[in-house]
C-alpha cells in the first residue's frame, strides 16, 4: 500500500516532502522538483545564500504556492516583484537536428546574453525556455542544461523533451532563461510582475520562494476594492496595485493581479487582502 502511495506521487514527476499536518493530518508541502541540490530543505519564510533548489521549482502551501527564484536586488514584501532579464538568445542559427534528438547546437550572438556581451554561464538557461522555428511551425521546450559561451558563438542547450521531427541548419531559435533567475521590486515598465516576495531577498541572501498565487496582502490605491462591482486588482509599474478602469492610461494595459477576497465591514476596502492569481 505504501509502496502505491509512493508510486502515484511520483507518477507525474519527483513530488514532495509531505511534510504531514498535525492538526489536519494532510500534506502542509509540495515541492516539485523535490529533490534539493545539496539536500537541505528551505521553507517559504527563509532567504539564503546558497542555491537548495532548482530555480524555477514549484512549492504548494495550502491554497498557495511559490516558486524558486533569485533575487537580483533588495526585494520590497509590500509590492509586486518583477522578472527583470530580457530575452537571452534572439534569433539564432543553428545546427541541423534529427528526430528523437534531445540537444541542438546554437550560435549564440555577440549581442546575447543579460549583459549583451555574448557571455552565456553554464546552465545560467535552466528553468528557462527555448523555441525552434521549423518550416513555419513552432516546437517549444524547456532547457535543462547548456554549456557556457563567451563573446557569443556554438551553445550545446539539452531539452527536455526529443526533437518531435528533423530540423535543418537553415532554421533558428530563440532562448530565455527562466523567469524567476532575476527577481526585482522597484518601477519597472517593461517587465512582467511574477509574484510577492514573502521575505527581504538581497543579493546576499538571494535564493527565496516567490508567492505567485493565492491569498496576500498587496499594497492598494485607495480604491481598490471599494464601493461595489470593484473586486479586480490590477499591478501598475510600482507594483503595487490599482483598481481595473479600462479608460485608464495608467491600467487599461496593465498586468492583472488577481481579486479582492474581502471588504470591510461598511464596504470600505480593508487591508485589502488579494487573490493573487499568476502561475498556479
Amino acid at each position: 500500500m505504501r509502496r502505491n502511495l509512493l508510486y502515484a506521487r511520483r507518477l507525474f514527476g519527483d513530488i514532495g516532502p509531505l511534510n504531514t499536518d498535525p492538526v489536519r493530518n494532510l500534506p502542509g508541502r509540495i515541492i516539485a522538483p523535490a529533490v534539493s541540490i545539496d539536500g537541505v530543505y528551505q521553507d517559504y519564510e527563509e532567504a539564503s545564500d546558497t542555491q537548495h533548489y532548482t530555480i524555477g521549482s514549484r512549492m504548494q502551501v495550502d491554497s498557495r504556492v511559490f516558486y524558486y527564484s533569485k533575487a537580483g536586488g533588495t526585494l520590497s514584501t509590500a509590492v509586486g516583484a518583477f522578472s527583470h532579464n530580457n530575452q537571452h538568445v534572439a534569433f539564432a542559427a543553428i545546427d541541423a537536428i534529427s528526430e528523437g534528438d534531445y540537444t541542438i547546437v546554437v550560435t549564440v550572438g555577440a549581442g546575447d546574453g543579460v549583459l549583451t556581451n555574448g557571455n552565456i554561464a553554464e546552465d545560467e538557461l535552466v528553468g528557462g525556455y527555448l523555441v525552434i522555428f521549423n518550416a513555419g511551425q513552432a516546437i517549444n521546450r524547456r532547457i535543462t542544461a547548456n554549456t557556457a559561451v563567451t563573446g557569443g558563438g556554438d551553445m550545446t542547450v539539452t531539452m527536455d523533451r526529443p526533437a518531435p521531427t528533423d530540423v535543418a541548419d537553415t532554421e533558428h531559435a530563440e532562448m530565455m532563461a527562466s523567469p524567476y533567475l532575476n527577481i526585482q521590486t522597484g518601477a519597472h515598465t517593461m517587465h512582467p510582475l511574477m509574484g510577492m516576495a514573502p521575505v527581504v531577498a538581497t543579493l546576499l541572501l538571494p535564493y527565496f520562494w516567490l508567492q505567485t498565487w493565492g491569498p496576500v496582502w498587496i499594497s492598494a490605491d485607495p480604491s481598490v476594492g471599494t464601493g461595489s462591482d470593484n473586486t479586480l486588482a490590477q499591478f501598475r509599474s510600482s507594483g503595487g496595485v490599482d483598481e481595473w478602469t479600462y479608460d485608464s492610461v495608467f491600467t487599461r494595459q496593465m498586468q492583472m493581479a488577481g481579486f479582492v477576497l474581502c471588504q470591510a465591514n461598511g464596504g470600505g476596502q480593508g487591508a485589502p487582502f488579494i487573490q493573487l492569481m499568476l502561475a498556479p
